[in-house]
């Protein structure tokens, strides 16, 4: 199996609203007065520290520090996969030309990409052998637009920042480097990838910026930046750090984002607003116009990946560093003028 290499970015649509300090203007909400709210939590999963949740036809998926999985929609007991796949934050899925589900995963912790005819058999591994690049890869997604699944290669600690994409293990990857996307070079990190009409959004974490990629082929973006407290940060808090995005989602007319924010990273600060915010546009988003959702989640707790499935915003969390007890789980929203259903 061979990389393929695609040649370097010619074209580069860049939006950029700067500030020109960095004052940060907060808007609380209180949980009882957003449009959004909590219809149950999943507290049954067999994992502590729980990074996603994806729905198939058939199944639901939960990935994190053990990879999970049960029948959609019933409230069996969690099954464990037999894949070696600690530390997987992301799963992705489709059907092949006979019907058959094909599922894509992202070995985070052993810098993999797994590949499961079966979520109860264990998988094909591809790793560095095959993709030199291939670091800590965090987010896995599939675009029916173009057939193509993505996943997102980058780390701070890291100089391999490339998006991958392909449409199987046989045809081969395409890369694009993405330190020619990022504003700040050095110790830039993203974390999540996620799929607004057909166009994939890259969520760059380690200092607040949206990346719109208009064109694989050529590199064609659009930027979305706001200010924030430092150059660079893996965890933190909205005061010592800004914005440091885990993931992004769009849902009934607003932009909703996860950051990880947590008593480990917080330097004594309020770890636990701006956990989970939205917003309106993304005017809103440069001129750091937030809603704090942060009261709909427990304290303490450390919101992840967001999955958007009939009509309802699931979000998978958990507690960091610094809290003695471990647990995680699964939050459902909806709007308010909905009627909740699976």
């Amino acid at each position: 199996m061979t990389l393929n290499k695609l040649k370097g970015i010619s074209i580069a649509v860049v939006l950029f609203v700067c500030l020109a300090c960095n004052t940060q203007t907060k808007q609380n909400i209180a949980s009882g007065n957003t449009s959004l709210k909590l219809v149950k939590t999943i507290d049954d999963l067999p994992l502590t520290m729980p990074l996603s949740i994806t729905f198939t036809d058939s199944l639901e998926i939960v990935t994190g520090d053990i990879f999970s999985y049960r029948k959609l929609n019933s409230d069996e007991e969690w099954q464990i996969s037999p894949a070696d796949s600690t530390g997987t934050h992301a799963i992705a899925w489709k059907k092949d030309e006979a019907g058959k589900s094909i599922y894509y995963a992202v070995g985070t912790n052993k810098h993999q990409l797994l590949k499961f005819s079966s979520i109860a058999e264990k998988p094909e591994v591809i790793g560095q052998e095959t993709i030199p690049e291939l670091f800590r890869p965090h987010d896995i997604l599939y675009n029916s637009a173009d057939d193509y699944f993505y996943f997102i290669n980058s780390d701070y600690t890291s100089d391999n920042k490339f998006l991958f994409r392909f449409k199987s293990f046989e045809t081969g990857f395409e890369k694009l480097d993405l330190s020619s996307l990022f504003y700040r070079k050095e110790y830039a990190y993203a974390r999540a990838l996620s799929l607004v009409d057909g166009k994939i959004y890259i969520v760059v974490s380690s200092y607040g910026e949206v990346i719109r990629l208009n064109d694989f082929s050529n590199g064609a973006f659009t930027s979305y930046r706001r200010s924030a407290s430092r150059e660079s940060a893996c965890a933190g808090s909205y005061t010592t750090t800004g914005l440091v995005l885990n993931d992004l989602e769009y849902y009934n007319g607003y932009w909703y984002a996860t950051n990880y924010f947590s008593s480990a990273y917080a330097e004594g600060t309020n770890y636990n607003e701006y956990r989970f915010i939205r917003w309106k546009s993304w005017d809103d988003f440069t001129n750091n116009r937030f809603e704090d959702l942060s009261d709909l989640i427990d304290n303490n707790m450390v919101p992840y990946f967001l999955t958007i499935k009939n009509d309802c915003l699931y979000l998978a969390a958990f507690t960091d560093e610094g809290v003695s007890e471990k647990e995680g789980r699964v939050y459902v929203f909806q709007q308010k003028d909905k009627v909740w259903y699976n």
